[in-house]
């Protein structure tokens, strides 16, 4: 991968986890705890992205990846994972999925 698409999809990482810790505590009901676990970060940035302190690119990310997760069933393939490691480089292949569109 090329330097910037690397630049991009490191901008991108808290968006997608943004997303998916909204998803997975409003449609699937994970605690805190729970969703930091599995996408192996701390629950305090779990309760950052939960209650919307994030910058405004990220904000405007994650409208853009909700429509792109929602189309390619990301939640679903992340919630198959069996470690935070997987999820992790599911994220990043999301990323630079993304990007190549």
């Amino acid at each position: 991968m090329d330097p910037e698409c690397r630049k991009i999809t490191r901008e991108m990482v808290p968006a997608v986890r943004a997303y998916l810790a909204d998803v997975m505590s409003r449609r699937y009901g994970y605690k805190q705890q729970d969703i930091a676990r599995r996408l192996g970060i701390a629950q305090v940035a779990v309760s950052k992205y939960m209650n919307m302190r994030y910058s405004e690119q990220v904000a405007r990310l994650k409208e853009g990846i909700a429509r792109h997760a929602e189309e390619t069933h990301f939640v679903e393939t992340v919630l198959k994972s069996k470690s935070a490691d997987e999820v992790n480089e599911r994220i990043e292949r999301f990323c630079e999925e993304s990007i190549a569109l």
